[in-house]
């Protein structure tokens, strides 16, 4: 991983391959190559393992760490890393909107036209379906905007 340096052009701040970059403040949040979930000052300073273990699909929104192990969706607030929440399990893939009140997320199906979206409350925890495939819809990924949701016509 590299940073922009007026004088040399990329300056590396981390020697390993890396996935999921997020950058909040002065720290690079990201997964390393174990899958630990890390952080390192732009600077290339103090480098920290925030959390061990197998992760992946980091997002840093509003002071929480948000991430995926195996197919759950889990959440730490980043002052206090060993208090773990698990919000939903049975995930393919997730986004947070835009307003950071919602979190949604696709089921973990190997058939794409059965996967449905679920909606999170980020308050609460609440869920509820968002969107059905009905079995007529093959989806792959998903994004946001404003809490939009495509309707046919």
């Amino acid at each position: 991983m590299s940073q922009l340096d007026a004088a040399t052009a990329l300056r590396e701040i981390y020697n390993e391959q890396v996935s999921y970059i997020n950058i909040v403040g002065e720290w690079v949040y990201f997964i390393n190559n174990k899958g630990y979930i890390c952080k390192i000052k732009q600077t290339g300073e103090n480098f920290t393992i925030v959390k061990s273990g197998r992760f992946y699909n980091l997002l840093v929104y509003d002071n929480n760490l948000y991430f995926m192990e195996d197919t759950k969706i889990m959440t730490v607030p980043l002052q206090s890393p060993n208090e773990m929440r698990q919000i939903t399990s049975g995930a393919y893939t997730y986004t947070i909107s835009d307003d950071g009140k919602s979190l949604f997320y696709m089921e973990q199906d190997l058939d794409p036209l059965k996967r449905n979206f679920y909606q999170v409350t980020l308050t609460d925890f609440s869920k509820k379906l968002f969107f059905n495939s009905e079995d007529k819809y093959s989806i792959t990924g998903m994004h946001t905007y404003n809490d939009y949701k495509f309707k046919e016509s």
